[in-house]
């Protein structure tokens, strides 16, 4: 499991919480979870087809919302995730670990064999004012 250090996010919580003061910006607080993944080129369509199946489902019961998931040409997987902090993350990512669903993904991840060589994760808190689209 990958994890913000806690003077990292004790720094960034705040950050964000002299620019909410400052601003009022609600979406300053917002945590996003980025991570990138090497997939294997010619197990892309089941890496694919595997987090829409089985992990999208979990995580999206849980309370975490997909900001995007796209595909490079060079094969690279980038998902970021939108939590309303700090706090609300560990309890959607303990929620999802004690899923029983999840020990059910696990096992299919291993039956469909190696989908990506890399795994890189980290947290990000926007850095200008978000007023919404008009």
């Amino acid at each position: 499991m990958v994890t913000m250090s806690e003077s990292h996010a004790d720094r960034a919580d705040a950050a964000a919480t002299s620019c909410r003061r400052a601003k009022g910006n609600y979406r300053a607080r917002m945590l996003y979870r980025i991570r990138r993944y090497a997939a294997v080129p010619e197990r892309l369509a089941a890496f694919n087809d595997f987090f829409s199946g089985y992990l999208l489902p979990i995580q999206v019961r849980h309370g975490a919302r997909l900001v995007g998931r796209w595909e490079t040409e060079e094969a690279e997987v980038i998902a970021v995730w939108e939590y309303d902090d700090k706090a609300a993350y560990e309890r959607i990512d303990a929620a999802i670990r004690a899923d029983p669903d999840s020990a059910k993904a696990r096992e299919q991840r291993e039956a469909l064999g190696q989908l990506f060589t890399e795994r890189h994760e980290t947290f990000a808190r926007s850095t200008v004012e978000h007023t919404g689209r008009p």
